[in-house]
């Protein structure tokens, strides 16, 4: 696999809960964390994004989809 990019290692996730910010009152939403370890070869890279809620039953769709496959 690796002769065709990077290859995912780890992944580490949690769900936060946002109170405010400087941008304004965010009403309490959930926010998921998600950590990719990635690489090739003895390279390994880290990618943290932040997810709605949306964007993580999004992401669910996804993951199903591909295992039918």
């Amino acid at each position: 696999m690796t002769d065709h990019g990077h290859t995912l290692r780890s992944v580490e996730w949690r769900v936060d809960t946002v109170l405010a910010s400087s941008r304004g009152d965010a009403g309490a939403g959930r926010i998921g964390i998600l950590t990719l370890g990635y690489g090739t070869g003895p390279d390994e890279h880290k990618l943290t994004l932040q997810l709605t809620p949306d964007k993580l039953e999004e992401l669910r769709r996804a993951c199903e989809r591909m295992l039918r496959v």
